[in-house]
């Protein structure tokens, strides 16, 4: 078992438009892998297959259908528009004949460089270095989070308000932090939803969105990351949550939408 999600997610091409994908084990959240462990390999596949470094990925939509177990999976990759400046492609993984789990990128060019903005306000936590290491892991959590250091600054539940925080970073990733390592990151911490819960409470990603907003470039493995989400709206056990992500500079680098459901 290895700590490095670069290893995690690493592919075999099989021919022009597959991928082999073996699901690591010890990654598990629940029944199925993590899904930002699932997340980052679709993303890697597609950027693999498109091959242009610098049409850097810009959104990824997503849907785990089901669980994606700890065994040899396929992920097929398919363009579905190459233009001059914005390219779309589309990917399915499929374990025993079904898919479980599907994603359409847009990747583009840089277009111009005078509307650069952000109008969040930055968070302003406590240092990393100030903030306690939690951990999230077996036998407290799941299976994947032991991969994580996960640095909470506001509490986990029981709060009396739905939102997370907390500073959150790879115990390894050898490949460096890419668009594959935001997917998984924005996907690693614990629903915002906890927080008016008397203690963790099973529940599970529907739909997953997230657009990438900052260049990646400059980011280092070792680098903690601080992220923030609260809870939109929640209706018939159903719940929408915003998340976003920023280095320890107070950059933006993505926001994150996702629906959770209430497994029980």
């Amino acid at each position: 078992m290895t700590d490095d999600i670069a290893r995690v997610t690493s592919l075999v091409r099989l021919h022009e438009r597959r991928f082999a994908f073996d699901v690591a084990d010890g990654w598990q959240q629940g029944r199925g892998a993590f899904g930002g462990l699932v997340l980052a390999a679709l993303a890697r596949a597609l950027e693999q297959q498109l091959a242009r470094p610098e049409w850097p990925l810009r959104a990824l939509n997503a849907e785990i259908f089901a669980p994606v177990v700890a065994a040899p999976s396929a992920i097929d990759v398919e363009a579905l528009r190459i233009g001059s400046g914005v390219a779309t492609l589309s990917a399915r993984l499929s374990q025993q004949g079904e898919m479980r789990a599907r994603a359409t990128a847009a990747f583009g060019k840089r277009r111009v460089s005078d509307r650069e903005s952000v109008f969040l306000d930055a968070p302003a936590p406590p240092p990393f270095s100030r903030a306690d290491a939690v951990p999230i892991g077996p036998p407290f959590g799941p299976a994947f989070a032991q991969h994580l250091e996960y640095r909470p600054t506001y509490p986990p539940w029981d709060s009396g308000r739905q939102r997370a925080e907390g500073w959150v970073r790879f115990r390894e990733a050898s490949l460096g932090i890419g668009a594959p390592e935001i997917v998984a990151l924005c996907d690693a911490y614990y629903p915002a939803a906890w927080g008016t819960e008397p203690a963790p409470r099973a529940m599970s990603t529907l739909t997953f969105t997230i657009e990438i907003v900052a260049d990646l470039a400059d980011l280092s493995a070792a680098d903690p990351f601080f992220h923030r989400a609260n809870v939109a709206a929640a209706h018939d056990g159903f719940s929408v949550e915003f998340r976003e992500l920023w280095d320890a500079r107070g950059r933006l680098l993505a926001l994150n939408q996702q629906v959770f459901v209430y497994v029980k």
